[in-house]
C-alpha cells in the first residue's frame, strides 16, 4: 500500500511554523536565547 506524498504546505505542521516563527524568534531574543545557525539556517530553508 502506497502513501500519497504531501507536499510540507498542506500540513497542519507547516501552516503553524509558518505563522509562528517570527514570533517563537523575538520571544527568543526577549530572553536572551538563540537558536544555533545550524537550526536557524535549516528552519529558514524549510519555510522558502
Amino acid at each position: 500500500m502506497e502513501r500519497a506524498a504531501i507536499s510540507s504546505e498542506q500540513t497542519v505542521l507547516d501552516q503553524h511554523i509558518h505563522e509562528t516563527y517570527g514570533n517563537f524568534l523575538s520571544v527568543c531574543e526577549e530572553h536572551n536565547r538563540t537558536l544555533s545557525s545550524f537550526v536557524r539556517r535549516e528552519f529558514e530553508k524549510y519555510l522558502e
